[in-house]
């Protein structure tokens, strides 16, 4: 096994050359003082997460480069600190100063899932609880029904399972001693991208647009008229959009398309399992439909989302489709709610 100092490391990184997980975990570094060996052990674990990420940087030019640049300023940071480069081979049994990060495989990221995902819920269910007392009603079906269907209800409860899914993937990711951004993909992505997945999701859901006219079904969900309805009356229509454009979009999207997507894509699955896997999860979430032609819908934009996650390695570019998505959504529920255009 070859072991070099941990500056050479970065610069053979930064020149375009390849570097493998076990040199980057190996990789030496004189202790220079307690501020300077923090950076060192941030560098190496972003050095590892290059050696990982192989085949992204492969299909991603824009992302290999940007991690190339990340490198060469990493590495001249580490000279700043009065560490010396040199290529200079050191022994083999040099003892590796951190542990590696690791990324949680099938089980793990399940159970993190399903913990996250409780978190998420516990959050919207403090939000309605807080409604449903506030009323100074008696507690009763008739008024938790109300409560739940209450747009502004929907919107800060909405508003709330971002903090609470944050905070348990926050958790999950600092345990397996990973960087929260690079874990769950928020990286920023090409502009051919964020074209091809936009030109993608106009097709796919003018398509289903055809196919629910053709066949009777609604465009818009009750639900979503319900709801949009009722912000309208309260005044906190504002609030919704912002919630669904911006809350649940970021929500889902870190948990579907950011964790359990970069776990299972890593696991037996690989990444079409683990595409069709976060895609039926996420199909799952929007249980409130009740309608099987609406759950396929959902299902086949989670596979797009899942592929061009896959493709960009970048999962802000499925949050601002999530986004617009949503946003189209409301939009025309508000035209249908005019008279504009028909259900």
């Amino acid at each position: 096994m070859e072991t070099i100092d941990l500056i050479s490391a970065l610069e053979r990184a930064a020149a375009g050359e390849e570097v493998s997980v076990e040199t980057a975990i190996n990789a030496h570094w004189p202790s220079v003082g307690r501020d300077g060996d923090k950076k060192a052990e941030q560098s190496r674990r972003r050095l590892i997460n290059y050696a990982d990420d192989e085949d992204i940087r492969s299909r991603d030019l824009e992302y290999a480069r940007s991690f190339r640049e990340e490198m060469r300023w990493r590495a001249d940071e580490l000279k700043g600190l009065g560490a010396v480069s040199g290529d200079t081979p050191v022994p083999a049994d040099q003892p590796s100063a951190t542990r590696p990060p690791r990324v949680w495989k099938f089980w793990g990221t399940t159970l993190w899932g399903v913990l996250a995902f409780a978190a998420m819920s516990l959050g919207q269910l403090t939000v309605v609880a807080f409604e449903v007392m506030r009323s100074g009603e008696p507690i009763d079906l008739g008024l938790i029904v109300k409560a739940v269907s209450s747009g502004t209800t929907v919107a800060l409860s909405v508003i709330m399972g971002l903090p609470a899914v944050c905070l348990a993937l926050w958790l999950a990711i600092r345990i397996a001693r990973n960087s929260f951004t690079d874990y769950l993909g928020l990286r920023g992505t090409s502009w051919k991208n964020a074209l091809l997945g936009t030109v993608a999701l106009v097709v796919l859901v003018g398509a289903w647009e055809v196919l629910a006219k053709l066949t009777g079904h609604k465009s818009a969900p009750g639900f979503m008229l319900d709801v949009v309805k009722s912000a309208q009356d309260d005044g906190t229509l504002w609030l919704l959009v912002i919630a669904l454009t911006a809350g649940a979009a970021i929500t889902e999207e870190i948990l579907a398309r950011g964790f359990l997507y970069r776990g299972w894509s890593e696991s037996f699955l690989r990444p079409i399992g683990a595409m069709v896997l976060s895609s039926l999860v996420w199909t799952a979430m929007h249980a409130q439909y009740y309608d099987p032609f609406l759950f396929t819908q959902v299902f086949t934009m989670g596979l797009l989302f899942g592929w061009l996650r896959y493709r960009s390695a970048s999962t802000w570019l499925t949050i601002y489709l999530h986004a617009l998505n949503n946003l189209a959504a409301t939009v025309q529920t508000l035209l249908i709610m005019k008279g504009v255009i028909s259900p």
